[in-house]
This record gives C-alpha cells, structure tokens and sequence, in this order.
C-alpha cells in the first residue's frame, strides 16, 4: 500500500482507490484499525471500496492437524473471543458502515 500511495502523489488526476480488509482483522475495532493502517499506508484521508477479503476469521491451516480440521472444524483454529462467527461478521460490517458514514 505505501508503494501506491508514492504512486497516487505522482498522477495528475484523482484515482478511484480501493483497499482491502485483511481477515486477521474482523471485530469492530480491528477493522477499524485497519482501515487507518490502510490510510495511513496510502496517505490519504479516505478509500472509494474497501474490500471484505473473506466474511469471517480464515486463519492458516497449513500445518495444521487435517484430522483435528476434520473432527472439529477449522474454527478449532480460531483466536479466543473470534468463536461466534456471525456476531463477528455483524461487528466486522457495522464498523465497515460507521467509518463510510463517519
């Protein structure tokens, strides 16, 4: 994102910027914070599109047991407070929504 944003300062017209919400961060102020570190990134005061990257907490599986995946489910891999997968969503879009209107 820093490279982009060294390239936006350099164009004469004014581009349509999208960004994107990476999935380590969904709760309300994860994304929060990561739409800033994503401005912060860009310089610039606010993006056309933020992107969801995925509608829930994906964290890696490589590596992990196949047969725990199996048993349990991914979400065995989930980081504490992240279990209830469609609070999470629901937080993840109200924080998206409050800084649009913001």
């Amino acid at each position: 994102e820093s490279v982009i944003g060294k390239a936006i300062k350099k164009i004469d017209q004014q581009p349509f910027i999208i960004t994107k919400h990476w999935r380590a961060f969904h709760g309300y102020e994860e994304t929060k914070e990561c739409l800033r570190t994503s401005l912060k990134r860009l310089d610039v005061d606010s993006v056309d599109l933020l992107l969801m990257h995925w509608p829930g907490p994906g964290y890696s599986a490589m590596g992990r047991s196949k047969a725990r995946i199996e048993a349990e489910g991914i979400q065995c891999y989930f980081k504490k407070g992240h279990e209830n997968i469609e609070n999470l969503r629901l937080e993840t879009w109200r924080a998206m929504e409050d800084e649009l209107l913001a």
